[in-house]
């Protein structure tokens, strides 16, 4: 073998040799993450087929679990927001608690199946998280989960409490953010409902080839979710960009349960949890708002809506709009919440 040939081997052999002493002795790969998209199959009320959407995030040695239900125009992205997560995300903050969290996509958003709109309704939210609720406790996502919590937001915390009312033995505690049973129907019908778009209509949704019920907001009305003292203009543009859907049939049947009031058949511990100016849930006179000057007045307000045996604790977040979790009080909505649940 020529002498060059030799000298070129001996070097590159001395080279591996040396970066393999350099290497530092922990560079293993990386831990796997402990979150991974799962889509259940799911039935609506009348047998038809679907799917439910979600990341699903399970720390070492977790057996309780928080399902975490969006509201209206918004996917699960509002628990986990592509933002300052060390800020605005609540999964991270529960995981690093040692709680294992479900973030939903509800039907008819996001990754879940988009059926007729005239399906996407209340009780198939109801029946499609109750469905998602049974698979966590008999491990047919994975992990065997022995205590499950709903914490919802807006209109996912109607679904929540709907859902325990309906499903009492689903729900081991009830978190609700951003909605009373008293809701200033003025201020969301002027602000909020009055300014729709057909998503048909929508560059961004247009490719769905979703029929007329399907509805999501136009840009720029998201400043009505915020407090200005607390809210972040870039999140605000992040949030108009991911704007999601709701359709008619939400609207409708949401209507229906705020006279059904199903969350009186929920007798287990209550955690209402509400911004101090939040302009659609708060207000001086039922029935245009509820009163929101402490989390005792709040949860005083709320106890008559739920069974007789529920327990009933309050929270209010100062200075801090309907997005709770999208506004720079994040922290304090999120270790409220992680301390009421280690609590119950």
């Amino acid at each position: 073998m020529p002498t060059f040939t030799r000298l070129c081997r001996a070097a590159a052999a001395c080279a591996l040799a040396l970066a393999t002493l350099a290497a530092p002795a922990h560079a293993s790969p990386a831990p796997a993450s402990p979150c991974r998209e799962v889509a259940l199959p799911v039935s609506l009320t009348d047998g038809s087929p679907a799917r439910l959407a979600g990341t699903l995030c399970v720390p070492e040695g977790a057996d309780r679990v928080a399902v975490l239900v969006p509201g209206i125009t918004y996917d699960r992205q509002y628990w986990d927001f592509p933002y300052r997560p060390d800020i605005y995300s609540f999964t991270r903050r529960a995981n690093e608690a040692g709680l294992a969290t479900l973030a939903l996509d509800k039907l008819g958003t996001g990754r879940s199946t988009h059926p007729p709109s005239t399906q996407v309704t209340l009780p198939n939210q109801i029946a499609t998280v109750h469905q998602t609720v049974q698979a966590l406790r008999t491990g047919a996502l994975g992990p065997i989960f022995t205590k499950v919590a709903l914490v919802g937001h807006s209109y996912g915390s109607i679904i929540a409490y709907a859902l325990a009312g309906t499903h009492p033995r689903d729900v081991d505690a009830l978190v609700t953010t951003g909605v009373t049973h008293t809701p200033n129907l003025f201020t969301i019908a002027t602000q909020v409902f009055l300014h729709p778009q057909p998503a048909m209509l929508d560059p961004k949704f247009a490719p769905l080839g979703l029929d007329a019920g399907y509805i999501t907001t136009q840009r720029g009305r998201k400043a009505i979710f915020y407090a200005a003292r607390t809210s972040d203009p870039a999140v605000i543009d992040r949030d108009n960009e991911l704007r999601d859907l709701y359709t008619l049939g939400d609207l409708a049947t949401y209507l229906k349960e705020l006279a059904l009031t199903s969350s009186r058949g929920y007798n287990g511990p209550v955690y209402v949890v509400n911004g101090g100016d939040d302009q659609l849930m708060c207000g001086a006179v039922p029935p245009m708002g509820a009163p929101c000057s402490s989390g005792n007045e709040l949860a005083d307000h709320e106890k008559p809506f739920y069974g007789p045996e529920a327990t009933v604790d309050g929270a209010i977040i100062p200075d801090t709009g309907h997005d709770l979790t999208l506004s720079t009080t994040a922290p304090d909505t999120a270790q409220n919440i992680l301390d009421w649940l280690n609590r119950h």
